[in-house]
């Protein structure tokens, strides 16, 4: 984009302001961004300095004196000559001018010269950093701000100082966002926020205190929106017009014109042309739904001007003081906060779905105040860090779900919202990013582009080979026109680029993008829709993917008073058994589960009267056999339900409760119900949930069973979370306990015992990877589970079919000891570590020797986790070993939360399915390999036809064979159709165990293309001498002559019909991977309808329609020879096509896929069965 300078506005003195410039350094400045890898100022050349004009208006004047000199003596070869070098000029000013759209840097150095400094400079080349995108030339603004604009950004401009008036901001705008230049580090440096400044800065902040600071702060950061370009029809379609490919296919089309085609040509060109509106109209349309994705802001109140002014979401500016929370009024409920902001006082409930796709709403705490919130806060003199001070951030793009406003704060917000500070706004806001993310995703390769390229670089062999074929015995005849024969030669090397194939290509990955949205799935990335037919490996996500998200509780286990429990409910089972039961107790067993009673403050209650979440349905009872399980929490002590009620952050937000399903369980379970805000009596005490790993430092007296109890329930694929309290001293008052450390809170607590939670597979999950594993994949799950439940889940959806064994550590009490032994990056020895079975029934040495890891995964399927993981890693073995499951310690992690509806966070992914199982999974990997066997297919296709093509143009053309304008237009309409029937092929339900190769680099694929050319040129020469020897001498044709009917040039026709044909009807690929030709109704309807209407023409039966296209009648001797080769021909390409596909089938990963590596594995087993042998 060369746009022109903006001119700057005029300052109080034009002459101080080019001082100021003058002023500053020469030479290029630095680039101080990590976003960008460098940048070079340039300036304008104008009028002929510029390189791509100057030169060729030159050029363009000596040889048009040159040609008026020549004729003027009559010099007609110089002339002609001069002539050629006029239009080979114009043809090399054509290609220099599409070369500045095509290459930034040949624009750069065309039609720019290198700035000597920010002084001069007029536009900025500029290069970001790997995978970020392509380079572009933008304009370098120069901008006049009032001195305000310093103080209320305080960021560093040109002539900024005591008692300025104006200050200078030189900047440009790449992507959204904004770089300006620093005088004193002579250096461009991005934008910035208030984002890193200490928390007592933030603390102190009251807005802006005049209109003059907000017009300023105006001025440097600009309007809180996102500004979705959204480009005319027009200006799209010149864009796809000049790439370079579309270029080249217009030169081609002008070709065949030259060739007086002009019938095919226009077909041509107009097909070319309707495929590329369709496509821009197809890029207009996804600009118009990301447009659409912008949710309204909310309207605040800004403290301004020493007031509360209520202001709309865009207004807002980095520094103002704003009173946030739950948004009121008509549509409420699709406002999102307006910015990222700090939260300065009150608390927060926020969905942060959009950012993270994650729906367990976010409590976010004030940077520092009293009340419950002080333990949250930070230091006053910490720099804020926007990742690790998160939970004190409201993001823009998120919903407040509930709010509590603090009274006692410095500033009292008019509405009662929470007090905040705006940081980011804009393109620099989280949600932003995420735009920006979208919007200008890094340089994508199309399908195929890099196999095209190889592939026509062998097509280009034989290509040059025929054109040095008619050039070198053209030449040798002094009557045959030159530029007919340079024309043909061009024709034949372009003809092996077919012009269609990136149209090809793009309609079959749109065939496949419609199919997929049938299915609910959408892609934003197509390019990708091939690569998914190339996947050997599928990782999945457990809680909330293969699992649903309702979980329900068990019972407890190893709690105070469970063996009195479980002795009188064995009681009463025996009497039961013997005739008895109370009608209390039949009462209490009918009582439907999920029925809680409302309870003030207590766990006591009526026996029986049990609460879990209901099952979904199909579920049943996971632990149904387990010993020493209570399934009523409320039959054992109050204080076991008061620890598994309170430890939670759940809200209720209109009248609906929200948070981890995991806490909403276990507070239902106790019978308890959520009252929302109740001034209660603290009783000094402190409860604690958390993965038993995790709580057991925690604890003064750890059971001897501890570790025996919850491996168990964790094996058969429980969720369990250990249970903790402790009575803090009574003396202990208010202040001193909101000043107590977290650390101390939680020393020494008492175990209360294990909740034991089941999370149930969804009914899809199982069928689902069994299918994909019966395809030829290998399955991961990836999960922040303990391995023992994850090691149950994986065994039940097929991910496990064999032993399993733990990568752990020896000693499970690896807690505070265990850390203060081995600190982070320090090394630990290879016997720390054992693999374990899940129930410990089998226990073997670890080594981190590749050989011990390969006989070990010979037999079993490998869990590792954790710094174990690590530890494998460290040893080099990540790419012999792919991990069962590879987790990352979360400490008193309660559980995992489940994904959401698609936000804009999940328009950042390829594939988004609006499914809530793995189903769709299968569907994306059927239509990847639908659309990679189709690409592959039509690069076989379109290089056999462009090989006769090539030969025709050649060796035929020639001996004076040549097609009529008709016969060509027909042959084109045909090839269109029949491609467009193979684009929309559908994939077979199943996912077969075979697989399609990955690319056209094969033995298959390279020797099915010879075998078959070969066939289909030795068919087409020995018709073609047969026509010579039939026809009468007299009606031989001339190679420059035009096109005339003859009996060569029929039978010629004909076999090229034929063999466009057999190619489509042989290569086509249907089972196992796609609808078979017969199935596949388009092309089965034009394959059966071409053949017959070629046998009309062969036959003769309708002599009218043989005349209009050109044809003379065929001898009975040469038809009944015409169609016996060309039934040969036809068996020969699909019987060697169907024998290397047999032959040559696409390599499938090995049983456990990458567990063992064969050839490695063999010879591990050789030295280990030769060790053993020594012994």
């Amino acid at each position: 984009m060369l746009a022109a300078l903006p001119a700057p506005p005029a300052a109080a003195d034009g002459s101080d302001l080019t001082s100021l410039l003058r002023g500053l350094p020469a030479g290029q400045p630095r680039i101080d961004a990590k976003e960008l890898e460098g940048i070079a100022l340039l300036r304008r050349r104008r009028g002929v300095a510029r390189l791509d004009m100057g030169p060729f208006l030159a050029a363009y004047c000596l040889i048009t004196l040159a040609l008026m000199y020549h004729a003027i003596t009559g010099q007609w070869r110089t002339f002609t000559l001069l002539s050629y070098g006029l239009g080979a000029a114009a043809a090399v000013h054509v290609l220099a001018l599409l070369f500045t759209v095509w290459s930034i840097d040949f624009r750069a150095a065309v039609t720019c010269a290198r700035a000597s400094g920010v002084a001069d400079a007029e536009l900025v080349k500029v290069v970001p950093g790997k995978f970020s995108g392509k380079k572009e030339i933008v304009p370098l603004t120069t901008r006049v701000l009032p001195a305000d604009a310093a103080a209320a950004s305080g960021l560093p401009f040109i002539g900024a100082g005591p008692g300025a008036a104006e200050v200078v901001e030189v900047a440009f705008e790449f992507r959204k966002l904004r770089f300006l230049y620093h005088p004193d580090t002579a250096a461009f440096t991005r934008l910035k926020f208030p984002v890193h400044e200490p928390f007592s800065h933030y603390l102190k902040a009251t807005g802006y205190g005049s209109p003059d600071r907000v017009a300023a702060a105006a001025e440097v950061w600009g309007a809180n929106r996102f500004e979705v370009p959204l480009p005319p029809f027009a200006s799209l379609l010149a864009e796809h017009m000049l790439a370079p490919f579309f270029v080249f296919q217009l030169f081609c089309v002008l070709l065949w014109c030259l060739d007086e085609y002009w019938y095919y040509s226009l077909f041509t060109l107009f097909m070319l042309v309707m495929f590329e509106c369709t496509v821009v109209a197809q890029r207009i349309r996804t600009l118009r739904e990301l447009r659409s994705l912008q949710t309204p802001k909310q309207r605040l109140a800004a403290y301004r001007n020493g007031k509360w002014e209520v202001l709309p979401g865009e207004a807002l500016l980095p520094g103002d003081v704003v009173s946030i929370g739950r948004p009121s009024g008509e549509g409420a409920e699709d406002k999102v906060v307006p910015a990222d902001c700090l939260l300065l006082s009150g608390t927060a409930i926020v969905e942060e779905a959009v950012l993270t796709g994650e729906s367990t709403p976010q409590w976010k705490a004030p940077a520092a105040g009293g009340g419950a919130a002080a333990a949250a806060g930070a230091d006053p003199d910490e720099r804020l860090k926007v990742k690790a001070h998160r939970h004190h951030i409201l993001f823009g793009g998120t919903r407040v779900l509930q709010h509590t406003g603090d009274k006692g704060a410095r500033l009292k917000t008019p509405d009662g919202g929470c007090l905040a500070v705006v940081l980011r706004t804009g393109f620099e806001t989280s949600q932003g990013q995420l735009m920006r993310t979208i919007l200008y995703s890094s340089e994508r390769v199309t399908a195929g582009s890099a196999d095209a390229a190889i592939f026509i670089a062998f097509l280009l062999v034989f290509a040059v080979s025929a054109a040095y074929y008619v050039l070198k015995h053209g030449l040798q005849d002094p009557s045959r026109d030159r530029f007919k024969l340079l024309l043909n030669c061009v024709m034949i090397i372009t003809s092996v680029i077919p012009p269609e194939l990136p149209m090809e290509l793009t309609i079959a990955v749109n065939a496949s993008l419609v199919a997929l949205a049938r299915k609910r799935v959408f892609c934003t990335e197509p390019f990708r829709i091939p690569f998914a037919g190339r996947v050997e490996v599928c990782c999945f996500d457990k809680t909330g993917t293969l699992t649903t998200d309702h979980l329900l509780l068990e019972g407890i286990a190893a709690a105070p008073g469970t063996e009195e429990v479980l002795a009188s409910e064995r009681a009463r089972a025996a009497a039961a058994a013997d005739g008895g039961g109370g009608g209390a107790d039949a009462a209490a067993a009918r009582a439907p589960r999920g029925k809680s009673a409302r309870r003030a403050g207590g766990a006591g209650g009526r026996a029986g009267a049990a609460a879990a979440l209901p099952a979904p349905p199909g579920a049943t009872p996971l632990l149904a056999g387990a010993e020493g399980l209570v399934r009523d929490p409320s039959l054992l002590p109050s204080s076991v339900c008061e620890v598994l009620a309170a430890c939670q952050s759940l809200v209720v937000v209109e009248g609906e409760l929200v948070g981890d399903p995991l806490e909403k369980a276990a507070l239902e379970s106790c019978g308890w119900s959520y009252a929302g805000d109740v001034a209660v009596s603290p009783d000094k005490k402190t409860r604690a949930t958390g993965a038993p790993e995790a709580v057991r430092p925690l604890l003064a007296v750890v059971p001897d069973d501890y570790d025996s109890t919850y491996r168990r329930f964790a094996a058969q694929g429980a969720r369990v979370i250990a249970l903790a309290r402790r009575a803090l001293p009574p003396h202990l008052d208010g202040p001193e306990l909101r000043a107590m450390p977290r650390e101390g809170a939680e020393a020494g607590m008492e175990f209360m015992g294990f909740a034991v939670f089941q999370c149930p597979l969804k009914p899809e999950s199982a069928p689902a990877l069994a299918a994909l594993a019966a395809a030829s994949h290998l399955l991961v799950m990836i999960t922040g589970d303990a391995p023992l439940t994850a090691c149950h889940a994986a065994a039940q959806v097929h991910i496990v079919s064999r032993p399993v064994l733990v990568l752990q550590h020896r000693e499970e009490s690896h807690g505070a000891e265990a850390v203060a032994r081995h600190p982070p990056g320090s090394a630990e020895a290879d016997g720390e570590f054992e693999w374990a079975a899940p129930d410990d029934s089998r226990r073997l040495p670890f080594s981190r020797g590749w050989r011990d890891i390969l006989l070990t995964a010979a037999e079993h399927d490998l869990c590792i986790a954790g710094d174990a993981l690590a530890h494998v890693e460290a040893a080099g073995l990540a790419n012999r070993v792919i991990p069962l499951v590879q987790m990352h310690e979360e400490s008193m992690a309660a559980g995992e939360t489940p994904m959401v509806k698609p936000g804009d966070a999940s328009m950042a992914a390829p594939f988004t399915a609006k499914a809530s199982s793995v189903a769709p999974v299968a569907d994306v990997l059927k239509q990847g390999r639908c659309s990679l066997v189709t690409t592959v297919q039509m690069f076989k296709i379109l290089g056999l036809l462009c090989l006769s093509t090539a030969y025709a143009l050649s060796v035929m053309y020639l001996q004076g064979v040549k097609l009529s304008d008709t016969q060509a237009t027909l042959s084109g309409v045909l090839t269109a159709g029949m491609f467009y029937f193979i684009s929309n092929a559908k994939p077979l339900d199943v996912l077969s165990p075979a697989r399609p190769h990955p690319s056209i680099f094969n033995v298959y694929f390279f020797g099915s293309l010879v075998g078959q050319f070969a066939a289909q040129l030795g068919f087409l020469v020995w018709m073609y001498r047969a026509a010579v020897a039939t026809m009468p001498t007299d009606q031989a044709q001339d190679s420059e002559a035009d096109f005339k009917p003859n009996l060569v040039n029929s039978v010629c026709y004909m076999v090229e019909q034929t063999v466009q044909l057999t190619t489509f009807a042989v290569n086509y690929v249907g089972h196992p991977f796609n609808e078979s030709i017969v199935e596949n109704k388009g092309m089965f309807s034009s394959v059966k309808y071409a053949a017959i209407f070629l046998l009309v023409l062969v036959l003769e039966l309708v002599p009218s329609i043989n005349e209009s296209f050109g044809l003379v009648p065929i001898p009975a001797q040469l038809r009944a020879r015409f169609l016996f080769g060309a039934a040969a021909m036809a068996l020969f390409c699909n019987g060697w096509e169907r024998a290397l596909r047999a032959a040559f089938p696409a390599r499938r990963p090995p049983a456990r896929g990458y567990l063992a590596h064969a050839a490695e594995l063999a010879q591990a087993q050789a030295e280990a069965e030769a060790e053993r042998k020594r012994r």
